[in-house]
């Protein structure tokens, strides 16, 4: 008796496609956390000061993370 014939896709090809989507974001977030601590060490000490009390960045610090991470080769 066959099984359910569901969306043509293999349990494989179920299991598997969601894999790569997770394995991109993952690579993305590494790339973000090596430019994140490559450009930390750029702050001033007042940045610094601010993001310890604050929890904040300066205004340049996202854009930047964000372009340098493009360039992230691991």
């Amino acid at each position: 008796m066959p099984g359910p014939q569901g969306n043509g896709m293999s349990i494989t090809s179920r299991v598997s496609a969601p894999t790569g989507a997770r394995e991109q974001r993952d690579a993305r977030m590494v790339r973000y956390g090596i430019a994140a601590d490559d450009l930390s060490r750029r702050l001033s000490p007042d940045e610094r000061a601010t993001l310890r009390e604050h929890g904040t960045v300066p205004d340049w610090f996202l854009p930047q993370v964000i372009e340098y991470a493009k360039h992230v080769r691991w």
